[in-house]
């Protein structure tokens, strides 16, 4: 072999670590953004509980208000899983996050029938668990698709 040959084989060998280190590159910082949209995701549902929580509960709280809340919230949530299905669409949290609209926005909602206090405690509840439920189907989507 010839300096040319091996001065072939080094380029092939600097071109292949610049390709790969690129490749990498991308991968961190497709999942760094990815992990932005999860965590604001896992925000705007804790302040989606929140509001509906004290929508149910507080008799002193502005309804409209709140339903005005509610209503931003889970627009910013259907958002955000629009942008992280087109990410994945293996995401499988839908079926959560329609469990949860569900469970928020059925009944007494924005109805003048809707008495705050006590009483909706369960209901409350059952929003924690189904928002929760919705965070651990997300965070372990992100570990199957990023921790590899």
């Amino acid at each position: 072999m010839g300096t040319c040959e091996f001065a072939a084989i080094g380029w092939l060998i600097t071109l292949m670590a610049v390709i790969y280190t690129n490749q990498k590159a991308d991968n961190r910082e497709t999942r760094k953004e990815v992990r932005g949209k999860v965590d604001q995701l896992a925000d705007t549902l804790m302040l989606l509980n929140n509001t509906a929580t004290e929508y149910y509960m507080d008799k002193n709280r502005s309804s409209s208000m709140q339903e005005i809340k509610i209503h931003e919230s889970f627009n910013i949530c259907i958002r955000i899983i629009e942008n992280l299905y087109l990410a994945d669409k293996s995401i499988g949290i839908q079926e959560n996050f329609d469990n949860l609209f569900e469970l928020i926005t059925s009944g007494d909602f924005e109805s003048k029938n809707l008495i705050p206090g006590e009483h909706n405690k369960d209901l409350c509840k059952d929003f924690v668990l189904e928002k929760e439920k919705l965070i651990r189907n997300l965070e372990q989507w992100f570990s199957k698709k990023f921790q590899k």
